[in-house]
């Protein structure tokens, strides 16, 4: 092929492009616990063919680092070396990145008025 530059990886290059989606996702919950034990939350879903496309990977609570600080969540997308993220992905990413309120709580049917003002409706 003249005229193309053919680049040689590195053997981390290789390392890192040899590692499957799955084995990657393995790892970073290994390092997750091997650091916080079970201080931290991990949720992966399974099998998301049930679920709103582009959701990701991972959802990682880590414990504060220091005492007075709050607990940190993380949303992930996990993808090989080489991977591409899908647009539903890129969505889901920048709207939870772009957030500036995350309300944690329980929602029962009697939480309606809570649910329409969240939603802007009514008074």
């Amino acid at each position: 092929m003249e005229g193309q530059v053919s680049k040689r990886l590195t053997p981390q290059e290789r390392l890192l492009r040899g590692k499957s989606e799955r084995e990657w996702q393995a790892e970073i919950i290994a390092a997750i616990r091997k650091v916080y034990g079970g201080r931290a939350l991990v949720y992966h879903v399974y099998n998301s063919k049930e679920s709103d496309e582009g959701f990701w990977d991972l959802t990682v609570i880590l414990p504060p680092r220091d005492p007075g600080q709050r607990p940190l969540i993380y949303m992930w997308e996990c993808k090989t070396q080489t991977g591409k993220t899908t647009e539903a992905q890129d969505a889901w990413l920048k709207a939870a990145d772009q957030a500036v309120l995350v309300e944690a709580r329980v929602m029962r049917p009697s939480d309606m008025d809570h649910l329409m003002r969240v939603l802007g409706v009514g008074g």
